[in-house]
């Protein structure tokens, strides 16, 4: 999915973002989902050719389809610091289905931006969640109606 964000009277406050998403499915029993989300703070350098914004020539990628596919160029770590597309979390989600609950365990892994000393890195920063989740049995569902004060037991 992707989602863009325009502030046409601040393009410079404009922002794309980019998660894709893969899921593995195995016949109503396990689920494995990995995606990752990327945004991109500085899509103004899309739009500085366009005399309409009167934004000078602002360095980096011009084209967003180049500028998007730098951002995984694992092998070239100049290409990948270049471009306006920056990682913000990768996910990997395990649902295991029964018929009458799911069982779901999710590990998050976000950069974070750390200072030791003077010295600035990134530091991969995992978190976990585990749920489990009951489907109630439709047979049992009703409804209650409360009319000024009275309640009713809808089947």
């Amino acid at each position: 999915s992707t989602n863009i964000r325009m502030n046409l009277l601040r393009l410079t406050e404009s922002s794309f973002s980019f998660q894709p998403n893969i899921t593995v499915n195995i016949n109503d029993f396990l689920n494995f989902t990995f995606s990752s989300l990327s945004t991109n703070n500085v899509i103004a350098r899309y739009f500085d050719k366009i005399p309409l914004f009167g934004l000078p020539d602002l360095p980096g990628e011009s084209n967003p389809l180049v500028d998007l596919a730098k951002s995984f160029f694992f092998w070239d770590e100049n290409a990948r610091k270049m471009s306006g597309f920056k990682l913000k979390s990768l996910n990997f989600k395990l649902t295991h289905n029964l018929h009458d609950w799911d069982l779901t365990s999710e590990l998050t892994v976000k950069p974070v931006l750390k200072n030791e000393q003077g010295r600035y890195f990134y530091k991969y920063e995992p978190y976990f969640t585990f749920m489990v989740s009951w489907k109630p049995v439709s047979d049992l569902k009703t409804q209650i109606d409360i009319d000024e004060g009275t309640f009713e037991l809808v089947n």
